[in-house]
């Protein structure tokens, strides 16, 4: 009985390491992608370009990865796959487009000149970056949360979209939000802002130069005292007045 128990709980465990599967996919060189799925997604900067895709019964015939002169598009079918962790790895990212509810996570921080970044159907993205200049437009409930250090950013968000850039050094700050969207920023010399609607904008401390336009049931200040709470990376990140807890 003993060793039938045995041989019972060795093919049953046999199944379960069977069933965890991990594949790459080449894609050749790209700087933008597009994904319009609800899932998971890591980026990573390196050296060379690839999707690393992890989780159970993983099947590669039912992930699409379109190549179109250095801008991905992919697709994915089935339950097993949009339940995986995707890994996209590249020398640079330019450009950044989800739709329909993906999740999108930085693991280190990546850097460049400029990013684009178009969200909309509730999807969100938590990013650590180093770049001249970010331009981010959400729409549709999405969420962008921004730490690290951009030059400058031009944020376009409406709905009920927020966007988080308090953990951010920044200099320039040009942001249109309108619905019930909200903005939390941090530019140390100029913010430019019109808001409409019932959206809301924070600013951590006075710029040097600040213009904002404000109409309807729109509210704008500074704030300061935040205690914001967001996990990056799988690390718990708090903001606390000018002190960033990792």
């Amino acid at each position: 009985m003993t060793k039938f128990f045995l041989i019972n709980i060795l093919v049953l465990f046999s199944i379960a390491v069977s069933a965890q599967s991990q594949i790459t996919i080449k894609t050749g060189d790209f700087s933008s992608f597009e994904i319009n799925q609800p899932i998971d997604i890591y980026i990573h900067q390196s050296d060379s370009s690839y999707i690393q895709v992890k989780g159970n019964d993983v099947q590669r015939n039912n992930i699409n990865v379109n190549n179109n002169n250095g801008s991905l598009k992919i697709s994915i079918h089935g339950s097993a796959n949009m339940n995986a962790q995707y890994h996209i790895y590249s020398k640079q990212f330019d450009k950044i487009t989800l739709s329909g509810a993906s999740e999108l996570h930085t693991i280190g921080q990546i850097s460049g000149n400029t990013l684009y970044l178009n969200l909309s159907s509730a999807s969100d993205s938590k990013l650590n970056l180093n770049y001249i200049k970010l331009k981010s437009v959400q729409t549709g409930a999405s969420d962008a949360w921004v730490y690290g250090k951009v030059d400058s950013m031009i944020i376009n968000i409406s709905g009920a979209s927020d966007f988080d850039a308090y953990g951010t050094k920044n200099t320039y700050t040009k942001i249109i939000a309108s619905g019930s969207s909200d903005a939390n920023v941090n530019p140390d010399s100029t913010l430019i802002a019109s808001l409409s609607g019932a959206s809301e904008l924070a600013f951590k401390k006075e710029p040097a130069f600040k213009s904002i336009n404000s109409n309807g049931a729109s509210e704008y200040g500074q704030k300061t005292n935040t205690s914001d709470g967001i996990e990056l990376n799988n690390m718990s990140v708090y903001e606390e007045g000018d002190t960033i807890r990792i």
